[in-house]
């Protein structure tokens, strides 16, 4: 077994990290053990939840912790596996569903407990602190829920060896990798298990697949967003969408499909392509695309740290040729973690950013949740912390109400934890009679912010 380091601030600060991390990752270490049969002895403590253990063959009730922000990697890689699609498991309920979570803890990397952990492992620990919150939330609500937790090492064959042994759970949340999310896919649809994947996005997966849950949108349901707002707040805009090249133009077929469905009376939106390669855009002329009365807006679909730069040195070229004129921002919600752009420019831009399970901490429930995590693990949460919270709430209540499987009863209908809301995504090309095939369901909940006040804020 793998000893576990300590943490360090801002979630430390108490023993009681360091036996929770241990436990988490102890859970994790051992994924070939099967589901046994619970004897439910545990469920009279409340402020407890109750996890598979390994080492002992039992389900144990234990405490828990941590969190991070969850970044999210938009690849636009063309994925087309071929997978059969699985008809629909007849629905029913149970008295308990076995969950397994999925998480790169990379047990195996660590050496003692002087170590300090990685920063990407800290973050799926701190998202399982805000799952754990939430199984013993659900478990107070009498939802019981038999979790077992693996550690994927972040390694596409260790998932593929996992997989084997869940053929007898009900619901499967992760992986992260999205090697390792084709590999659970292709399982959940031969098995007819829903794979829950929080982190990463599918972009261009098009593929039958009934099984598959996306809790992160793709692009095109970012462009919806902003489109449509765009037309419900600005009375008739000027709108430029921009990119360098060909590669990024692709980015494009979202915008303008977003525009015909949503607002088909406004003028079209305008590509705007750039191809200066100066740090500081000397030889781009933005002035003569800003219009003297009528609103403008630019689009810049830019989400990766990579292309920071260039986000803000072309902010910086807008605030400057802007003068007095209306001028108006829309990025993506990676911009609330890029660290050098300047609070000014944004804020005098408008800028906007479409956002999915965006942690609001003014709301009253994620204040009650921020004092439980610091109650339960003596740290102040971050975002990561309570959409884990979210997520297992929304399963837990989902399955209570609807069995496996729960997607199609539960679509369209917003969740009261986060900004979940989830919608099939349909393949309309496949069939002219417009019955068109389920690819997979996505939560499309998505708000939008504005930076004000130094900060990005909810405006919808």
């Amino acid at each position: 077994m793998t000893s576990v380091p300590n943490l360090r601030r801002p979630l430390s600060g108490s023993s009681a990290w360091a036996v929770i991390v241990a436990l988490a990752l102890t859970c994790a270490c051992n994924p070939s053990r099967k589901l046994p049969t619970d004897t439910g002895t545990d469920r009279q403590q409340e402020e407890v939840t109750r996890v598979y253990n390994p080492v002992t063959g039992q389900y144990e009730a234990v405490k828990d912790p941590l969190s991070l922000v969850d970044t999210i990697d938009w690849q636009e890689v063309i994925d087309q596996p071929v997978i059969s699609s699985a008809e629909s498991a007849t629905s029913g309920k149970k008295d308990r569903y076995a969950l397994a979570f999925m998480l790169p803890l990379q047990a195996n990397l660590h050496r003692g407990f002087g170590d300090e952990i990685p920063a990407r492992t800290r973050r799926f620990l701190n998202y399982y602190a805000g799952m754990r919150l939430a199984l013993a939330d659900l478990t107070r609500r009498g939802i019981d829920l038999d979790v077992r937790v693996l550690d994927t090492e972040e390694s596409t064959d260790v998932v593929r060896q996992q997989l084997r042994e869940l053929r007898d759970v009900d619901l499967i949340v992760g992986p992260y990798d999205r090697d390792a999310i084709r590999e659970a896919a292709e399982f959940g649809a031969r098995y007819r298990i829903p794979v829950v994947s929080p982190w990463t996005p599918s972009i261009t997966l098009e593929y039958p697949n009934q099984q598959l849950v996306q809790m992160v949108p793709g692009l095109r349901t970012h462009a919806a967003a902003a489109i449509e707002f765009i037309g419900q707040r600005f009375l008739n805009p000027r709108i430029y969408i921009v990119a360098r090249d060909d590669r990024e133009r692709s980015r494009f077929a979202g915008y303008h499909a977003a525009q015909a469905q949503y607002n088909p009376g406004l003028e079209r939106v305008e590509e705007l392509m750039i191809y200066d390669a100066t740090v500081d855009l000397a030889k781009t002329n933005l002035d003569t695309l800003i219009h003297d009365t009528r609103p403008t807006v630019f689009i810049l679909p830019y989400f990766s740290r990579n292309d920071e730069e260039f986000v803000g040195a072309l902010l910086r070229k807008l605030h400057a040729e802007k003068l007095e004129r209306n001028v108006t921002v829309f990025g993506l919600p990676q911009w609330i973690n890029f660290s050098r752009l300047n609070p000014d420019y944004l804020e005098s831009l408008q800028t906007h950013i479409t956002a999915a399970q965006h942690v609001d901490w003014a709301n009253e429930a994620t204040r009650r949740f921020s004092k439980d995590f610091y109650d339960a693990y003596a740290g102040i949460p971050e975002p990561s912390g309570k959409q884990g919270y979210d997520l297992v709430m929304f399963l837990g209540e989902s399955l209570k109400a609807h069995g496996v499987p729960f997607m199609e009863p539960v679509a369209g209908q917003p969740s009261p934890h986060g900004d979940i809301l989830l919608r099939p995504v349909r393949d309309e090309s496949a069939r002219p009679d417009g019955d068109f095939p389920v690819l997979y369901y996505e939560n499309q909940g998505i708000q939008v912010l504005q930076f004000t006040d130094q900060a990005y804020q909810i405006v919808h």
